[in-house]
């Protein structure tokens, strides 16, 4: 950072993908005693990355191969690329998602991850769906647990998260829990 930045109030953006992967991955005990991973996925703001998306596509379908997954690309209604791999171990999604992020970092991309999303199925109801989604710019995890319709289960996010909070580094501000409606994985 610039020194007119610092005496400005400027912030560099957090780089905190090693909390991805090492939160996540130290968390995996505690979250598979009930859940089961289904796919983890990267969202991210895809215009500026036209340039490169050759070397980044190429780099995705190796690490795909890597560690036996399926690797899909989306959109959602809000104009964001969503990069979802499945099939995979929790530790291989992760660690993949983190790779992910890194290149887009090493590209001069990194204000465009968004965030990560790791998708989970619990054990006694197999339809329901539980998300752990990290906050790029944040640095933090939070629960999401949807419902019918737009409601969510604030009661299981709460509980889900105090399981886990000497393992991940837990957004704090509820105000910035925000629900992902009609995630595309």
């Amino acid at each position: 950072m610039t020194l007119a930045g610092v005496l400005l109030g400027r912030r560099e953006p957090k780089r905190a993908r090693c909390d991805l992967v090492h939160g996540i991955v130290a968390a995996r005990l505690t979250l598979e005693l009930e859940l089961a991973v289904r796919a983890a996925a990267i969202a991210f703001e895809p215009p500026r990355l036209a340039a490169d998306a050759g070397g980044f596509y190429a780099l995705l379908g190796g690490l795909a191969e890597d560690i036996g997954a399926r690797a899909e690309r989306r959109a959602d209604g809000f104009g964001l690329s969503w990069i979802t791999l499945s099939g995979g171990t929790l530790d291989d999604l992760a660690l993949s998602i983190g790779v992910l992020a890194e290149s887009l970092e090493l590209a001069g991309r990194w204000e465009q991850v968004v965030c990560a999303v790791f998708v989970f199925g619990r054990r006694s109801e197999p339809t329901g769906r539980v998300y752990w989604i990290y906050n790029f710019a944040r640095g933090t995890f939070y629960a999401f647990v949807p419902e019918d319709g737009d409601r969510r289960d604030s009661e299981e996010e709460v509980r889900l998260q105090a399981a886990v909070e000497r393992d991940l580094r837990l957004e704090q501000d509820p105000q910035r829990r925000y629900p992902l409606w009609g995630i595309p994985v």
